[in-house]
């Protein structure tokens, strides 16, 4: 009866929309992205795939010169994206489907003196490690965020809100969908994101 989560086609739209900017710059090298993807059989893959594909084909521009799968591992991401760039120096960006896979992407683009010059896009729950580090340190160029504390809070309220209902009384479907967080250099802030131990010490 209750969804929590984000939107992950929203997030491959909105992540489509923003490479679209970036490599629209006057001195962007290419019009050339790569997909680092999740599982191909995966709804949050497949989903964000989905909202990623549409913009492309309601705004074409953008070349897509690599598609391929990690099965969410950063080692494989790592492997996938040292390839892509030997072969696409020009390359302008490349959108993740998630800040930990995306670990390894990160470190193919540091390792090939490409850091700052091709854009890693991608999205997260916003753990501080995974996303504003990276973000400060220049390895992430602009980050979208789902909030996993949030939604945790959110599950709890669904939880709660069944509970109270009952197994007699009908429920009706409900979603609630994160908002998105839009993080890059310019707009990191204390707040953006969390960790653990400050969860813990808030209660949360």
């Amino acid at each position: 009866n209750f969804f929590v989560g984000p939107d992950f086609a929203d997030i491959g739209a909105r992540s489509a929309q923003a490479m679209r900017e970036y490599c629209g710059r006057p001195d962007a090298p290419s019009k050339k992205i790569a997909l680092v993807q999740g599982s191909l059989t995966a709804p949050a893959s497949m989903d964000m795939l989905a909202g990623v594909e549409s913009e492309l084909e309601a705004h074409p521009g953008l070349v897509v010169v690599s598609s391929q799968a990690t099965e969410w591992d950063a080692t494989k991401a790592y492997q996938i994206m040292s390839t892509v760039l030997k072969k696409h120096v020009d390359l302008c960006g490349v959108i993740g489907f998630w800040d930990v896979t995306d670990v390894g992407t990160a470190g193919a683009i540091r390792e090939a003196g490409l850091q700052g010059k091709v854009a890693l896009i991608t999205s997260g729950g916003g753990n501080r490690r995974a996303a504003c580090d990276r973000i400060r340190s220049g390895e992430i160029t602009l980050y979208y965020s789902y909030n996993v504390a949030g939604q945790v809070r959110d599950l709890n309220t669904a939880i709660k809100t069944l509970l109270q209902a009952g197994p007699q009384q009908a429920v009706r479907p409900v979603a609630l969908v994160n908002p998105l967080i839009r993080i890059d250099r310019d707009t990191l802030a204390p707040a953006s994101c969390w960790t653990l131990e400050e969860l813990r010490q808030s209660g949360g």
